[in-house]
């Protein structure tokens, strides 16, 4: 059976007709078995609006409230650089805030909050050089015990910040995992996400290489805590069977 989250439908295409099925607020595109055998590679597409993301309840979730080392890395490609849109976070109102990775006015960035109940956080955001409707690939490494953060953009290390400068911890909240924006429902992406992974260790800089010039060819391993490839399917290739429901994008980065 499905977990209990969130499934908001967005601007999105299938190379054949789809039955759309309302359930109250959840709308689900169900595509027919002969899409999903001939379309094995898909992305999932947001348009930058409320309705926009996927988010899977905190009570529902297995090994995503993560508080040590973390890595999280994906694909994107943005319709607009403006500003700030989420990609992945557990991040909410004040009392209710763990981590947030999200691109900003051409700027990649993370946000790393260690009080459970208040605000004490760090931020490490650098600019990541790329175009608009342009496929890229991005990847946060935190490393809990010197309180670092370093960002990559296909596969190389475009900084990491001073020691101390991020929390030697991240808070273990009740806040909603949400894709494409955060849990205060705010911040929106707009564009497309691709092979969206999470880790609950720090990889190391070849790992995340290996991430851009072989997307495909890390899908199991230690520490995989969550892993969506929206190749024609909603499930969490991790162990942890974070399933989604999501409906898919013809458009993808390889």
């Amino acid at each position: 059976m499905y977990k209990n989250f969130s499934v908001l439908i967005f601007n999105k295409f299938v190379l054949a007709p789809v039955t759309v099925v309302a359930l109250g607020l959840l709308s689900w595109v169900i595509i027919p078995d002969n899409v999903l055998a001939a379309s094995t590679k898909s992305s999932l597409t947001f348009d930058g609006t409320e309705r926009s993301y996927v988010a899977i309840s905190d009570e529902a979730q297995t090994g995503l409230d993560i508080t040590g080392d973390m890595t999280i890395a994906l694909w994107v490609k943005q319709n607009n650089l403006a500003g700030h849109q989420i990609l992945v976070s557990k991040w909410s109102d004040i009392d209710r805030t763990s981590f947030l990775f999200y691109l900003e006015d051409g700027d990649v960035g993370i946000g790393l909050n260690a009080q459970n109940g208040g605000y004490g956080y760090g931020i490490h955001r650098l600019p990541h050089g790329k175009n608009a409707q342009e496929w890229f690939h991005v990847a946060m490494v935190y490393t809990a015990a010197n309180g670092t953060a370093e960002l990559f953009v296909n596969g190389n290390s475009i900084g990491k910040s001073l020691e101390n400068v991020m929390p030697t911890s991240i808070a273990d909240t009740d806040t909603d995992f949400v894709i494409g924006g955060r849990d205060s429902r705010t911040n929106f992406y707009d564009g497309a996400l691709d092979e969206v992974k999470i880790w609950s260790r720090s990889l190391q800089a070849n790992e995340i290489q290996s991430l851009f010039t072989n997307p495909k060819a890390v899908k199991s391993g230690v520490g995989l805590e969550g892993y969506w490839n929206f190749d024609g399917t909603y499930e969490d290739s991790s162990k942890n069977g974070n399933d989604l429901g999501v409906s898919f994008s013809s458009d993808t980065p390889f």
